[in-house]
C-alpha cells in the first residue's frame, strides 16, 4: 500500500523560471503533471507559452490514446490556433481569464460547438452541436481551450465506458481493468496527464467512481448548482435532474474549487470551514470493503485522530440505492426512447438477446440490460409519471434531505466512494445489474449524494499492491462546499493525492 506525501507541490511555485527551466519544462513531462491553476499562472506570467503547453498535451494524447482509448474526438488544430491567439493577446497586454490559455478536455455528453454529442449512439454519429453547453461556455469565457472530447458509456447509463460507436476505454493503471463509467474516458485522460483538467457529469457516481478507479480528484456539484443545459441525455423528470450534478475532474483540490466556482450558478457561501467537524461513521462490518480499502479507511481515521467524531449514519442511508432505482425507472425510461433509440418504441428483450448471442446490434449488452431493468423496475415500483407513487417518492426524498441536513449541520461526512478498487472490464456492470439486492448492498455511499442532491468531493488516498488507486469522498450540505475543499486539501497534502499514471 502506497501512503505517500503529495509530490505535486513541487510545481506549485510559478515564479522564478529561467529560460533553461522553461525549455526543460517543454521537453519533459513536467507540464503533464501540472494542474490548471499552476499552468494558468505560468501562462499569465509568461513563464511558458500556451501554444507550447497545448502542443505538449496533444503530443502526449497522440501517444497514449491508442492504448487507453479515452479520446473519441479531437480539435487539436483549432486548439493550437486558439493557444497562439492567447499568447498574442497576452503579448499585447490583453486576456487574463482564470483559465486563460489552459487546455482542458470535456466528456462526450456535453455540447461543444462544432463537435459531436453522440452519447456513444450510432444513430447520433452525425449530430454536431451548434452551441456550447452552459458549463463549457463558462469555462471558455475564462480562457480555457478545449482539446478533445472523451469516451462514455452508452448514453451515460452504465458503469463501463464502452459503446458500439467508439469502443471501450481502459484504465491507465492496468489496461485489463475498467476505467468506470460514465465519465471513464475523462477520468482515464486526466489520470494519464492528457489535459490540465476536465469536466463530466454524475447521476449515479458517474464522476466519483471513475475518479476512484483512475486516481483523480472529482467534484460532484449539488442539485441545480451547475446548469444541465447542453448535456445529453438530459434527465426528463425533475427528480432525476435533482440527482444529477456536473463537475470537474482535476489534479488538485484547488482546480476543483476554481472550476466549480466558474461553472456554478450558486456562489459559495462564506464560511469558516475550520470550525466544521468531521464525521467518520463506524462502517467496518456494516458495508462491504475490500482489505486494501479497509486499510486505507483505517489510515485516514488515524490521520484525523482527535479531529473527527464517530457517529452512526441515519438508518435510511441503507435504503437510498432502492430509492435511487425507483427514481431512475420512472415511466420505464420510455421518455428517453426517442433520443436513445430514435423511435418511441423498441424491442428491448429481442435486441438484448441478439446482442448477447450475436453481438451485432447497435447497442452494447450492458446498456440494453439497464434499459430492460428500467422497464421492469417501473412495473415493480409502480413508478409511472401519472401515479401517486411519484408524489410519495418526492415526499420521501424531502424527508430524508431534512434529516440529513440536520445530521450534516456544520459537519462534513467522510465515506468510501466504493467498496473496492477497479475490477476487470465488465465485472462491475455484471455484478451491479445482476439483482437489486446487490445494488442495494454495494451502492449506498455512492448514490447518497445523488439521491439527496448533495455536493461530494473525492480524493485519491493511496494505491494498492496492484497499483490501483483508492479514494475517499467528502459530503456536505449545499452551500458548505468550502468545507469540502478545506478537508480535501488536508487529505491531498497528507496522502497520495494526484499522481500521473505512466504507461509502460
Amino acid at each position: 500500500m502506497v501512503l505517500a506525501p503529495c509530490h505535486f507541490c513541487l510545481f506549485c511555485v510559478t515564479g522564478g523560471f529561467t529560460i533553461s527551466h522553461i525549455v526543460r519544462l517543454i521537453e519533459t513531462s513536467a507540464i503533464l503533471d501540472m494542474d490548471a491553476t499552476t499552468l494558468a499562472s505560468m501562462i499569465k506570467n509568461k513563464n511558458i507559452r500556451s501554444v507550447d503547453v497545448t502542443n505538449k498535451f496533444i503530443q502526449h494524447l497522440q501517444s497514449i490514446n491508442p492504448s487507453i482509448h479515452c479520446v473519441v474526438e479531437e480539435r487539436f488544430s483549432d486548439a493550437l490556433h486558439e493557444a497562439e491567439r492567447s499568447d498574442d493577446l497576452l503579448d499585447s497586454g490583453q486576456g487574463g481569464g482564470r483559465l486563460f490559455g489552459v487546455p482542458i478536455s470535456v466528456k462526450k455528453s456535453l455540447d461543444v460547438k462544432g463537435m459531436r454529442t453522440t452519447g456513444g449512439l450510432i444513430h447520433r454519429s452525425d449530430y454536431v452541436a451548434s452551441h456550447d453547453s452552459e458549463a463549457v461556455r463558462r469555462l471558455k469565457k475564462e480562457g480555457a481551450i478545449v482539446l478533445c472530447k472523451t469516451n462514455t458509456s452508452t448514453a451515460c447509463l452504465t458503469f463501463e465506458s464502452n459503446n458500439k460507436l467508439y469502443g471501450r476505454t481502459n484504465n491507465p493503471w492496468c489496461m485489463a481493468k475498467t476505467a468506470g463509467g460514465s465519465s471513464g474516458g475523462e477520468a482515464a485522460l486526466i489520470a494519464s496527464g492528457g489535459a490540465a483538467a476536465g469536466v463530466g457529469s454524475d447521476l449515479a457516481g458517474s464522476l466519483r467512481l471513475p475518479a476512484h478507479f483512475n486516481g483523480v480528484i472529482s467534484f460532484k456539484s449539488g442539485a441545480n448548482a451547475i446548469p444541465l443545459t447542453g448535456h445529453f441525455p438530459k434527465p426528463i423528470h425533475q427528480l432525476q435532474s435533482n440527482m444529477m450534478g456536473l463537475g470537474p475532474m482535476t489534479k488538485s483540490v484547488a482546480d476543483s474549487e476554481l472550476m466549480y466556482t466558474i461553472m456554478s450558478d450558486i456562489p459559495m457561501e462564506k464560511i469558516d470551514p475550520s470550525v466544521f467537524r468531521l464525521i467518520m461513521p463506524p462502517i467496518l462490518g456494516k458495508y462491504p470493503l475490500s482489505k486494501d480499502i479497509e486499510q486505507v479507511w483505517r489510515a485516514v481515521r488515524q490521520f484525523f485522530k482527535g479531529m473527527f467524531i464517530e457517529k452512526e449514519l441515519p438508518g435510511f442511508i441503507w435504503r437510498t440505492p432502492l430509492l435511487h432505482l425507483q427514481v431512475l425507472t420512472i415511466n420505464g425510461a420510455k421518455d428517453l426512447y426517442p433520443s436513445l433509440f430514435n423511435k418511441t418504441s423498441f424491442p428491448l428483450f429481442q435486441a438484448w438477446l441478439r446482442e448477447k448471442i450475436r453481438h451485432d446490434t447497435d447497442y452494447d449488452r450492458h446498456f440494453l440490460k439497464t434499459m430492460l431493468l428500467a422497464k421492469a423496475g417501473s412495473k415493480l415500483f409502480r413508478t409511472k409519471v401519472s401515479s401517486n407513487r411519484i408524489k410519495k417518492l418526492r415526499a420521501k426524498i424531502l424527508e430524508w434531505q431534512n434529516q440529513f441536513d440536520q445530521f450534516l449541520d456544520r459537519s462534513v461526512l467522510l465515506l468510501p466512494v466504493f467498496g473496492k478498487p477497479a475490477g476487470y472490464h465488465g465485472e462491475l456492470a455484471k455484478e451491479l445489474l445482476s439483482n437489486r439486492f446487490l445494488y442495494r448492498k454495494c451502492m449506498p455511499f455512492t448514490v447518497l449524494p445523488n439521491v439527496l442532491g448533495l455536493p461530494a468531493l473525492s480524493i485519491p488516498i493511496a494505491r494498492n499492491k496492484s497499483k490501483l488507486p483508492i479514494s475517499v469522498q467528502l459530503i456536505a450540505k449545499r452551500g458548505n462546499e468550502q468545507a469540502l475543499f478545506y478537508y480535501g486539501r488536508l487529505l491531498e497534502k497528507h496522502f497520495l493525492g494526484y499522481e500521473r499514471a505512466v504507461l509502460e
